[in-house]
């Protein structure tokens, strides 16, 4: 029989749960395991290993931390035959960097794959089996692959799909609850959207849980219990069972093309939600369009003047640096937040600026903003206190500086060398034809909107920002 360990790379809020399965995901092995009769042992006395880590940013410098935690060498290139390691979730869009660390790679949901390879008998099958499963990469289909030289950031030529995600999910896994005390029930997967910075409406086909009374029927029940409740959906007002819901929701990402819609914010302010999360995303409404999502400040402050005066906080998203965004932009975010200021007298309004980071298969995955771009935030940032403080308004600042560096280094597939010598640069295209974008490490997958159809969304994202294309990558 196998013997199995579950390494979490997620940061743990309480250092006591350190070592346990705590994310959802790695929550979600744990209870595989269990199905199977497969013993979970210590990382050092395991044939198989799996690396479990709930997002797709910053997944290679927690993962190695969390492997040497464990005492299993984290370069899989120096590592002994035995553990072998299999991980996946969002980092299935950068195989080579996490083939860099994983002997293995599960593209999609993984659901069969790890059912059928908790049932084999030892680890030389779990490789073989890996190997044949069209919706995984073995470490050795990518060693010879050899990068572009001078723009180490393409395949020196175009490689065949590798794998495919798979789509297969069971929706009949139990709740999890995470070590931040929520308990977070899958009701959809994917986005019916198709945003052009969003790599999750590209990595999977959207699907919605069939079963949704099931769904209405567990939040019920966990309500009662007195347990904090989240549903796992990127835009659950399209879920067509959602204005069942009655029970009260812990905070809940929501869209805001569905939240303008008053019939979906009476259920959501009768729902008691802790607080509404919304990704605005441009920080102007020029920016918003061409990211596919043209909503204007004056619908933005319609929704948060409504659930304010219901008593439900808000937190809103906005992305710092877009490719081609210029100081008219900026201007037009401050008259925004000024009137934010002034629409809001009760709660509280968390505006969090996060800087733009290429994340594939996204379209704009193609575009890469230099280190200067961090500077109108930053300016934004002082500005506020002299200009537009508000007690209920609260900004925050994302990511930056050298992690900003590291980051995109990550989403690039490349080293953070590299990464620094593009954002010397006030703007690169990575991409500037579909040659060069065919070449692009996230096409070893096969993902549900071709190639062609997504350069095509960045190509009409700069018609949309006025920006005359020029070669960058060679």
């Amino acid at each position: 029989m196998l013997r199995v360990a579950i390494v979490d790379a997620n940061e743990h809020t309480n250092p006591a749960y350190r070592g346990m399965a705590c994310s959802v995901i790695a929550g979600w092995l744990k209870w595989e395991c269990k199905q199977a009769n497969v013993p979970i042992v210590p990382a050092q006395e395991a044939d198989l290993v799996l690396l479990a880590f709930a997002g797709a940013i910053g997944w290679r410098d927690e993962c190695r931390r969390a492997l040497k935690r464990a005492h299993v060498e984290p370069d899989a290139s120096g590592r002994a035959r035995r553990p072998y390691v299999v991980t996946g979730g969002p980092i299935d869009a950068l195989p080579l960097v996490a083939l860099e660390l994983a002997d293995a790679l599960v593209v999609g949901e993984g659901y069969r794959y790890v059912r059928q390879m908790l049932g084999l008998a030892d680890v030389r099958g779990v490789e073989e089996y890996t190997r044949t499963w069209p919706h995984a990469i073995e470490r050795g289909q990518v060693q010879t692959l050899a990068r572009q030289e001078g723009a180490p950031w393409l395949l020196a030529a175009e490689a065949s799909p590798l794998a495919s995600p798979d789509d297969v999910i069971d929706w009949d896994v139990p709740p999890m609850r995470s070590d931040d005390k929520v308990v977070r029930l899958i009701a959809s997967k994917g986005c019916h959207f198709k945003c052009g910075y969003c790599a999750t409406s590209y990595r999977q086909t959207y699907q919605c849980h069939p079963r949704g009374g099931r769904v209405v029927g567990q939040l019920t029940e966990l309500a009662k219990r007195r347990e904090r409740v989240q549903m796992v959906s990127n835009d659950p007002m399209n879920l067509p069972w959602f204005r069942q819901i009655a029970s009260r929701l812990d905070s809940q990402s929501f869209t805001l093309q569905e939240v303008r819609d008053q019939a979906n914010r009476a259920v959501l302010t009768k729902s008691g939600i802790g607080m509404a999360r919304f990704g605005v995303e441009g920080v102007s409404e020029r920016i918003r369009r061409a990211f596919g999502k043209p909503v204007s400040d004056n619908e933005v402050l319609e929704v948060v003047a409504d659930l304010h005066a219901h008593k439900v906080n808000t937190h809103l998203f906005f992305i710092s640096g877009a490719p081609w965004e210029t100081e008219t932009d900026w201007q037009a975010f401050r008259a925004f937040y000024e009137r934010l200021g002034r629409t809001i007298s009760n709660g509280i309004c968390r505006v969090k600026l996060t800087t733009y980071l290429p994340t594939p298969p996204a379209p704009l995955a193609r575009f890469v903003t230099g280190a200067k771009s961090e500077k109108p935030m930053a300016d934004m940032m002082a500005w506020i206190p002299k200009n537009a403080a508000s007690r209920h308004v609260v900004s925050i600042m994302g990511r930056r500086g050298r992690q900003h560096v590291a980051d995109v280094a990550e989403q690039l597939s490349v080293s953070a060398d590299v990464a620094e010598q593009l954002m010397r640069r006030l703007q690169a295209d990575i991409a500037p034809t579909l040659d060069h974008w065919m070449r692009l490490p996230h096409n070893l997958i096969q993902w549900p909107i071709r190639p062609d159809l997504r350069y095509k969304v960045s190509e009409v994202y700069q018609r949309r920002m006025a920006h005359v294309p020029t070669t960058t990558a060679t």
